[in-house]
């Protein structure tokens, strides 16, 4: 039986996260809540979680099988390139925890942004359980295969053969 991958519900939910974030922190710049400046804050977020959340981590070794095949995003490989040179801060999942929840902690002082800030602080806990199941991102790789040319056929120079009933 396979073993439940914590780090991608966390990843879903990141990335679920980041548009909550973003459109409430317009509601609460807009609304001017009394903690607006929160809003502000919270777009700048929104958009930092996304760019943490959009490259999805591939299978560990250990839990693939034959039937499980890690799918990318589009374009998460020029993302993925540039987080990966954070090294220990991105592929470890601790350290991403305790970022979420130390800067989902701002999110719960405005009226608008409590419900992103909540999701936020489940997408840290969420990576906190990955961590304590020992797991880690790893980088998909691109099949070069994936990107073959399609060759067009050309079209027939000769009708095909018919029998004579179908002639007539």
């Amino acid at each position: 039986m396979a073993s439940i991958l914590w780090s991608f519900f966390a990843n879903q939910h990141g990335i679920i996260t980041a548009p909550l974030l973003f459109i409430g922190g317009l509601l609460a710049i807009i609304g001017r809540y009394f903690w607006w400046p929160v809003g502000i804050y919270t777009l700048v977020l929104s958009f930092l979680v996304f760019v943490f959340e959009y490259p999805k981590s591939g299978r560990p070794p250990s839990s693939r099988n034959l039937t499980q095949t890690n799918h990318s995003r589009p374009y998460q490989q020029f993302l993925a390139n540039l987080l990966s040179k954070l090294g220990c801060f991105y592929v470890n999942y601790l350290p991403r925890s305790i970022m979420y929840f130390v800067l989902g902690i701002p999110c719960l002082l405005s009226l608008s942004t409590i419900l992103p800030g909540i999701n936020l602080l489940i997408t840290a806990i969420l990576y906190l359980i990955g961590f304590f199941k020992k797991e880690c991102w790893v980088k998909i790789e691109q099949k070069e295969e994936m990107y073959r040319r399609i060759t067009v056929l050309q079209a027939p120079e000769r009708p095909p053969p018919r029998t004579f009933s179908e002639l007539n």
